[in-house]
């Protein structure tokens, strides 16, 4: 794995598009992070930083893409016991703003809302090789990403992204939203990825924030569960004036 947060190439950093491929094909319809939940005033909304760098011996226990099972794209598919089953994550996510930090590069703030009436564990720590080794219940990996409104320009696909994760096995490893409660979540976006993205400079880029989950088997490398991908109900826009970019904010 590339061990920089704006350098990430990984199969995680583009797999909520291969879980969007796959949710389609059944018919059902990083840059890599450090995370730390700061508290702060009780009448304020805590924050997960996903900013800072993963050590490199904690960016992941397994390589590549966990295997998965699912139906055709007939319709009336009903997952069995064996399969992976599809589930719709109980969230929603709205971009705050974004600010640029001392290295140029742009730290988006989001607020992601538990909009169910049962709590939510969130999976929360970036420490994705303890997470995921076997033995551990109840593993969940969480990933979100920044990506352009309009997709994919000059290869570029996502512009920032982070990787959490969760099991039951390691206390503090999830963040309980209950309903209705907020978290308010920081992501790096890169600049130069950013700046690369906007061809002319009467152009306007709007950004937008996606995340999806996973469920892993609790006895081998396989998808046991996969949320389909839910998206920011707002976006940013970035241009650029002369040499300098510069985001509108929400």
């Amino acid at each position: 794995m590339l061990h920089t947060p704006l350098a990430n190439k990984t199969a995680r950093s583009i797999i909520v598009s291969i879980n969007a491929l796959w949710l389609a094909a059944a018919n059902i319809a990083v840059i890599s992070a450090s995370g730390r939940l700061t508290g702060q005033a009780s009448h304020s909304i805590p924050v997960l930083d996903l900013t800072a760098e993963v050590p490199p011996n904690e960016q992941g226990y397994y390589h590549g893409i966990p295997g998965s099972s699912g139906g055709g794209a007939t319709g009336g598919w009903r997952p069995g016991p064996s399969d992976t089953v599809p589930y719709r994550l109980p969230l929603t996510l709205e971009i705050i703003r974004a600010t640029p930090n001392k290295d140029g590069n742009f730290v988006f703030e989001i607020l992601v809302r538990n909009s169910d009436k049962a709590a939510f564990d969130l999976p929360s720590s970036p420490n994705l090789t303890t997470i995921e080794k076997p033995g551990n219940k109840s593993r969940r990996v969480f990933f979100l990403q920044l990506q352009p409104l309009a997709g994919s320009k000059h290869g570029i696909v996502a512009l920032g992204s982070a990787t959490t994760a969760g099991s039951i096995n390691l206390p503090g490893s999830f963040i309980r939203l209950d309903s209705g409660k907020s978290l308010r979540v920081l992501l790096l976006a890169s600049s130069d990825l950013i700046r690369r993205s906007l061809s002319q400079e009467s152009e306007k880029l709007a950004v937008k924030v996606i995340c999806n989950e996973w469920k892993l088997d609790d006895n081998r490398f396989f998808l046991s569960g996969i949320s389909g991908e839910l998206a920011s109900i707002n976006t940013i826009q970035f241009a650029l004036h002369g040499d300098q970019i510069a985001p509108d904010q929400p």
